[in-house]
């Protein structure tokens, strides 16, 4: 099933992935950032419904020089935004959030064409700074790229330790041999207001011929236990 998956995120193909009961108990629908599309886009607001999300790794972004959205509001003047900043999760540990962005050639950056265009664009880029040297980056990163914008940025830890969709999605990355930068959006149920579960979206995955793909299968076949 895992191989299947990974065959079908080189091809564009969309691909289901729960993390864990327990945890967020949450599927998100998987779209490589380098093949995404304005149909793709789309495809995930109809579909999935949740918040469209682009999973970066920490290399890489420590390179772009983007930080964790939780650092950002750590150092703010305002004393609200700063408490704000100690939230964590139910689930445990910080968000993975950073900022967000529209590429500069992208008009409003909410359609369906900017934001595919701005995550291509950002796929070429983290795929130059995470495969070249150079000190440059950050520089680069801010010539083509604006903030704040409409596609949001999540940095990925690394999967022993922690198994959220951001790091289990790029490491699916890495194993197909793809730029290490996921789309990620959760899959919702308008009938319940909560998240689809987990009966749901293997129904889903049947009846549209995806693969659906749970975090042990992911953390299993790189040797790391959840």
């Amino acid at each position: 099933m895992l191989q299947r998956a990974l065959r079908d995120l080189a091809l564009g193909k969309p691909v289901l992935l729960y993390d864990l009961d327990g945890r967020e108990a949450e599927t998100d629908m998987v779209i490589p950032g380098q093949l995404i599309s304005p149909e793709r886009i789309y495809s995930l607001r109809r579909e999935a419904g949740g918040l469209i999300c682009a999973s970066i790794p920490s290399q890489a972004a420590k390179k772009l020089g983007l930080p964790y959205l939780h650092d950002v509001f750590r150092e703010s003047k305002s004393e609200t935004v700063r408490n704000m900043s100690s939230y964590k999760a139910p689930y445990g540990g910080k968000p993975a959030f950073s900022v967000t962005i529209n590429h500069v050639d992208t008009h409003t950056g909410i359609t369906d064409r900017d934001r595919s265009k701005t995550i291509r664009e950002l796929s070429k880029i983290v795929g130059q700074a995470s495969h070249q040297p150079g000190n440059d980056w950050s520089r680069a990163f801010s010539d083509r790229f604006r903030s704040p914008g409409h596609v949001h940025l999540l940095i990925g830890s690394d999967v022993s330790r922690r198994q959220g969709h951001t790091e289990l999605s790029l490491k699916m990355a890495e194993m197909a041999g793809l730029q290490p930068v996921m789309v990620i959006c959760e899959m919702l149920d308008g009938e319940t207001g909560r998240a689809l579960n987990k009966a749901g979206a293997i129904e889903y995955a049947k009846v549209h011929g995806l693969e659906f793909l749970e975090a042990r299968e992911v953390t299993e076949a790189v040797g790391c236990t959840q």
